[in-house]
C-alpha cells in the first residue's frame, strides 16, 4: 500500500488547497498515481484558536473524505497535523488539542529552518517525555541537520525521519538531492511524502519518485518508506 503521510489537501485550512475543487484535483492526481491512502496534515501553530482550528479541520476532512469516496470507495483519507515546534506547543498538547496522526501518539513536527540542533534535540526529548513519538518533517530543510551524524543521533533516539519527493527529484537543488540520497542509502529516511500544497508548484503524487528510487535502492526498503513504516507506526488498525 502506498501512503502519502504529509499533505495539505484539506480545503480552506492553510496554504494548501484553496477550495474543494483544488482538493478534488489533488486527490484525483494522487489516486491516479497509485496512492491508496492520504494523511491530511494541515499546519498548526501555537496561538491559533484551538477550538476553531479543530472544528475547521473536522469540516474540511469530512469534505475531503466525501471526495475521496467519489474517486474510489477504497481511497482513504486520514487526519493529522503538521505542528510547528515552539515553546507554547506543550500547553496546546496538555490542553488536549488533537495534533497527532490518526488518533495515535505519533506527531509530525517541523521547525524554523534556522533552528539550532540543541533546540531540535531538546524539543524532541520534551515530546518523548510526554509520551509522543515524533516524526521530523522534511529533514532536508534544516541547516542544523545537514550533518549525517546529527540525523543518525535523532534516529537512534527514536525520531522518525521524513523527506519530500520534490527534494529527491532535485527540485530543491543538486546539493539537497545529493544529501537526501546519502541519507536514503544509509536507510536513515523512514518516510517519503509529497508535502503537496497545490497543483502547480507542490503537487501530489508519488509515482515518479517511487520509480526513481526503485532503480537506486533495495526494493524492500522502498516498500517501507512509501507505506509499510506508516502502517506499522500509526495506522495498523486501518
Amino acid at each position: 500500500m502506498v501512503i502519502d503521510m504529509h499533505t495539505h489537501i484539506l480545503p480552506h485550512m492553510d496554504d494548501g488547497a484553496k477550495d474543494t475543487d483544488m482538493t478534488r484535483q489533488m486527490l484525483q492526481k494522487s489516486y491516479a498515481e497509485g496512492t491508496e491512502m492520504v494523511i491530511a496534515t494541515p499546519h498548526f501553530c501555537h496561538g491559533m484558536d484551538r477550538k476553531r482550528w479543530e472544528a475547521k479541520r473536522q469540516t474540511a476532512w469530512e469534505a475531503a473524505c466525501r471526495i475521496a469516496e467519489e474517486i474510489h470507495p477504497d481511497f482513504r483519507i486520514l487526519v493529522g497535523a503538521e505542528v510547528y515546534m515552539e515553546s507554547g506547543i506543550r500547553k496546546d498538547l496538555e490542553a488536549g488539542v488533537p495534533l497527532t496522526m490518526h488518533h495515535s501518539r505519533v506527531i509530525l513536527i517541523e521547525f524554523s529552518m534556522s533552528a539550532n540542533y540543541m533546540y531540535i534535540k531538546n524539543s524532541v526529548m520534551m515530546l518523548q517525555s510526554m509520551g509522543y513519538e515524533p516524526i521530523l518533517a522534511h529533514v532536508e530543510r534544516y541547516q542544523a541537520l545537514m550533518q549525517q551524524e546529527r540525523v543518525k543521533e535523532l534516529s537512534r533516539m527514536g525520531v522518525k525521519i521524513q523527506t519530500n519527493t520534490t527534494s529527491i527529484l532535485g527540485h530543491s537543488g543538486r546539493k539537497v538531492k545529493r544529501y537526501v540520497m546519502q541519507l536514503l542509502k544509509q536507510e536513515l529516511i523512514d518516510m517519503v511524502s509529497s508535502d503537496a500544497h497545490d497543483m502547480k508548484y507542490r503537487v501530489p503524487g508519488m509515482k515518479k519518485c517511487m520509480k526513481y528510487l526503485n532503480r537506486k535502492l533495495d526494493a524492500s526498503y522502498c516498500r517501507q518508506i512509501f507505506g509499510e513504516n506508516m502502517r506499522q507506526l500509526f495506522i495498523s488498525s486501518v
